[in-house]
């Protein structure tokens, strides 16, 4: 196969002039886009079959071309396109031209027609633009969702902070200790709630709640609010790392705070000080266990004694709710442990 042949076979269009700026090659494949057949371009001079390539700007740097100067390239940006289209479809085509010097005199022309390719680089910018757009809006509606999650959290939590002020001033009011001490077991559980949304407030909308930061301020929370004087309870934390569903995390909230209002009314003895444990830990098999124990006398009866009938009845329901167990475990004082699901019901 000869040098023409393999010319005719390039995917681009290639043609050539002597030093005459006679037409002396033109392939297939620059037919097929002009329109313009070998045979009525061979031996025609190239500006009168192509008029543009007689402006001065293309003859001089052409003119340099046959001189033996290094390659030009004709772009489509600042001369679009040198050559005709076949057909009418009027697509506006993004041709490269590139000119090189022939040894021995004359230039070979090569036609790179990049449309197809300009277009999916258009319509891929364009998707990206469009993408952005899109990643624009919804962080801009993620944030509007979280400023409104934490404005939410903040007047609940406000409401039930003047809730529980209110409850405190009946508590002062109250003219019996059995009145007293059902007023602030209600205190203490509007409490346990409204610190949930404070953490909430200060925390990440949407994601689960960090278990071990939350009954450790809870504890400290109903510690400091309880009436035993200068004497607080101690407590010994031992708390794993857990991230907990906010709605049940509510519930076992309630809970150790009822079994720290029981620790904390009926587990003082004379002379020693309250301790209290609270534990936390996954126990293998998908559950969570956590454990409330004090070193006062214990619990008589195997029953959790409170000033109300909510209380041994509230720490079952709210277990029951959450698919756990509860039990009266073995201590020096008083120890209850629950056993919950380690993935909380309804949690992803």
């Amino acid at each position: 196969m000869g040098e023409t042949g393999l010319l005719e076979m390039l995917p681009v269009g290639i043609f050539t002039i002597d030093v005459d700026w006679t037409i002396t090659f033109w392939n297939r494949k620059l037919a097929d886009w002009t329109g313009i057949e070998a045979v009525n371009a061979l031996g025609q001079i190239l500006h009168r079959l192509l008029p543009r390539f007689e402006e001065d700007s293309i003859r001089a740097r052409l003119d340099f071309l046959m001189q033996g100067g290094p390659p030009v390239v004709f772009s489509y940006q600042l001369h679009e396109d040198l050559f005709p289209h076949r057909g009418d479809d009027r697509i506006q085509r993004v041709r490269y031209c590139t000119a090189s010097s022939i040894p021995g005199g004359g230039i070979i022309f090569s036609i790179e027609d990049r449309t197809e390719v300009a277009a999916l680089v258009r319509e891929a910018h364009e998707e990206i633009l469009r993408r952005r757009k899109a990643e624009e809006e919804l962080r801009a509606a993620l944030a509007a969702r979280e400023m409104t999650i934490r404005e939410a959290s903040h007047r609940v939590r406000n409401n039930l902070t003047m809730v529980a002020s209110l409850i405190e001033l009946e508590t002062l009011r109250a003219e019996t200790d059995a009145m007293k001490g059902f007023l602030l077991d209600l205190q203490t559980r509007v409490g346990s709630i409204g610190l949930i949304h404070e953490l909430l407030y200060r925390g990440e909308p949407g994601k689960d709640l960090r278990l071990d930061e939350y009954l450790e301020r809870l504890c400290s929370t109903i510690n400091d609010a309880f009436p035993l004087g200068p004497g607080r309870a101690g407590f010994v934390y031992e708390l794993q790392e857990i991230s907990y569903a906010v709605d049940a995390s509510v519930y076992l909230g309630m809970m150790v705070a009822e079994l720290l209002t029981n620790a904390l009314k009926y587990a003082q003895l004379p002379g020693r000080k309250l301790a209290i444990e609270v534990r936390l830990c996954a126990v293998g098999d998908g559950r969570l266990e956590l454990s409330v124990g004090d070193n006062g006398p214990g619990i008589p009866g195997g029953r959790i004694e409170s000033s109300n009938s909510l209380g041994w009845e509230l720490l079952e329901s709210l277990t029951k709710t959450l698919g756990g167990s509860i039990r009266i475990g073995q201590g020096p004082g008083a120890l209850v442990v629950i056993s919950i699901p380690e993935k909380a019901k309804g949690s992803v």
